[in-house]
């Protein structure tokens, strides 16, 4: 096993991937800064085996082909570069309403910036970013997301898409008040997260609600564990089998592993296992999908069924059910705006 390291180091790491890509693409990359987790850690925390080190990559035109966001083991860690065209950050008044970006931009580390894109736009947007008008700018844009995800799928007759987009929507709405609360935005445990931000704003029963649209608040720990045991059976098989690429296909990886092996019997040990669920369900989804695409028709059976099973006990193994669970979320997101509106008004951390 690979030995354990710090933020530091990881980003010191991340320092060296990118001198190499600047070095195998000549006058292509034209910034590149970190993204995530890491940018609320300090350098002396320990870099989660689990995590990804996520990095934006500017360059002048995004290649759908060259430029596809995928994981890549790099010296002990896995890092995942995801391009943006240079024209995304061109835009003040765009990248503050940029749930994804704004954060990041403030709070990233840079690693390569040769004509200092980066000054600019942290100059611009920093005494900007924490503003209320901005900060609920940016959960709408959440919520509009995830509405046209909704409507992009809800007609859908796969089972396993209608529930991921549903599952894609509950996210959204952690992680709406996590960026209300001005909190790192996270993918994998933001349903963890805004248990403790709906708390300290007296809105625990809006958390129950979460669990309650997953269908997971009465999921108990053994059902969990071993829907994370499942999960990590159809993974390995959907890593041997893709190869059509769809959305949401980075995370079918070996690199997806060590969340299913260290996180959820971490969160199950500390009381969070059904928060944690989210990203098991969502995990599972997306690699039967790949199953469903590429594998022998065989294997994609015996796959449907192990899921099938698990769905069950959320109440989402068929269309009708999945389809209550996404037309649920419609109202669900618009009523988090409101939520979110009463976050940012109380944040001590958000100005005028």
């Amino acid at each position: 096993m690979t030995e354990p390291v710090s933020a530091k180091e990881a980003r010191s790491l991340a320092e060296r991937w990118t001198a190499e890509e600047v070095a195998r693409s000549p006058g292509e990359v034209l910034c590149v800064f970190t993204h995530g987790s890491i940018n609320w850690m300090a350098d002396e925390d320990p870099f989660p085996p689990s995590s990804d080190l996520d990095l934006v990559v500017v360059v002048p035109k995004v290649d759908p082909v060259r430029h596809r966001v995928s994981k890549r083991p790099y010296r002990g860690i896995a890092i995942e570069p995801f391009y943006i065209p240079r024209e995304r950050l061109l835009s003040r008044e765009a990248l503050l309403t940029d749930f994804g970006l704004a954060p990041n931009v403030v709070h990233g580390k840079v690693l390569f910036d040769p004509d200092r894109i980066m000054d600019g736009l942290r100059a611009a947007l920093a005494p900007e970013f924490a503003r209320r008008h901005w900060v609920r700018l940016r959960c709408r844009a959440l919520r509009d997301h995830a509405l046209s995800v909704l409507a992009a799928f809800e007609q859908s007759d796969r089972l396993v898409y209608v529930n991921a987009v549903a599952w894609l929507a509950v996210r959204a709405m952690a992680q709406m008040a996590l960026v209300a609360d001005l909190r790192n935005p996270t993918f994998k445990k933001a349903l963890v997260t805004v248990r403790d931000v709906l708390a300290a704003y007296d809105m625990a029963e809006e958390h129950r609600e979460l669990l309650r649209l997953l269908g997971a608040a009465e999921l108990d720990d053994g059902t969990i564990l071993a829907a994370a045991s499942h999960c990590r059976q159809t993974l390995d098989e959907a890593c041997r089998w893709l190869r059509t690429p769809f959305i949401g296909d980075n995370c079918v990886t070996i690199h997806s592993r060590p969340s299913l092996e260290l996180d959820v019997p971490a969160c199950v040990a500390e009381g969070t296992g059904r928060e944690i669920f989210l990203w098991v369900a969502l995990l599972h989804a997306h690699a039967l999908i790949a199953i469903e695409n590429d594998a022998p028709a065989a294997v994609a059976t015996a796959a449907r069924q192990v899921y099938l099973g698990d769905m069950a006990t959320i109440r989402s193994a068929t269309l009708a059910e999945a389809r209550t669970h996404l037309f649920a979320c419609r109202p669900a997101l618009e009523r988090m705006v409101g939520l979110c509106d009463d976050i940012v008004a109380r944040n001590a951390r958000a100005v005028a």
